[in-house]
């Protein structure tokens, strides 16, 4: 990792923090990182003879503490990415009318074979989702779209068949659910459809600011993270929850 001598930023001090004021911003400091690590912070312009390191010119900007997301499940983010986004539709049928356009522009042709759509949230809707208007949108292609909390799943009856659910007319929610959505998981494809993106949702995260994530997913993340720094994903600091199965 190359060293990197920031310049003319401005801090968020500790003492800042403690004295409850906002920052001060009165001085500009240069930030000398060696090796991914802060080595030295001093008044701007003064950390010289230092050949071979890279400058990079922050013009006052404010630098703090990278941050750090205490509750990810990295993999259902990444997969966000190649998921149909349901997050607008404010009704059944603007959900309906979501599934049948991807649908008619090739949306279907998944590594699983099958439509995931995930963001609905659909608690204050008139009407609530039903098997018969999601195949009435979707014909015979398996479609399941996931609530944006993740606590239901809203499939049409050939996802239904396609996981082992006993045909229902409403929505699968909660445990019921999450048993069902290991399901999608175990789907021929799957794995190849969620760490293709995987590279682009730890990007995406640290132009965010987070340099590190406390990994919930519920597979067996401290065997798959090694495997995706082997790959080139990141750099990403990641701890990992383990639950009473594991």
């Amino acid at each position: 990792m190359a060293d990197v001598l920031v310049q003319r930023a401005r801090l968020v001090t500790m003492e800042d923090r403690k004295q409850g004021a906002g920052p001060s911003g009165d001085r500009l400091v240069d930030i000398l990182i060696r090796d991914g690590v802060i080595d030295t912070v001093g008044p701007s312009g003064q950390l010289t003879g230092l050949a071979g390191v890279q400058r990079l010119d922050a013009d006052g900007r404010w630098a703090i503490p990278g941050l750090w997301d205490q509750h990810v499940h990295m993999t259902q983010w990444a997969l966000s990415y190649t998921r149909l986004d349901t997050s607008s539709a404010s009704s059944v049928d603007e959900a309906c009318a979501l599934v049948t356009h991807a649908l008619r522009t090739g949306a279907g042709h998944t590594p699983t074979g099958m439509l995931t759509g995930i963001g609905h949230r659909c608690a204050g809707w008139s009407q609530q989702p039903s098997v018969a208007a999601l195949d009435a949108a979707s014909g015979e292609m398996p479609v399941v779209l996931i609530s944006g909390d993740c606590h239901h799943g809203w499939a049409n009856t050939a996802a239904q068949d396609l996981l082992g659910v006993p045909r229902r007319e409403d929505v699968i929610a909660e445990d019921e659910w999450f048993d069902i959505y290991a399901r999608l998981d175990a789907l021929p494809g799957s794995q190849q459809e969620a760490e293709g993106s995987m590279d682009l949702a730890v990007r995406r995260a640290r132009e965010l600011g987070i340099v590190g994530i406390v990994d919930l997913e519920f597979a067996r993340p401290w065997e798959q993270w090694p495997q995706r720094y082997a790959a080139g994903v990141g750099p990403l600091r990641v701890r990992t929850g383990v639950y009473p199965a594991r």
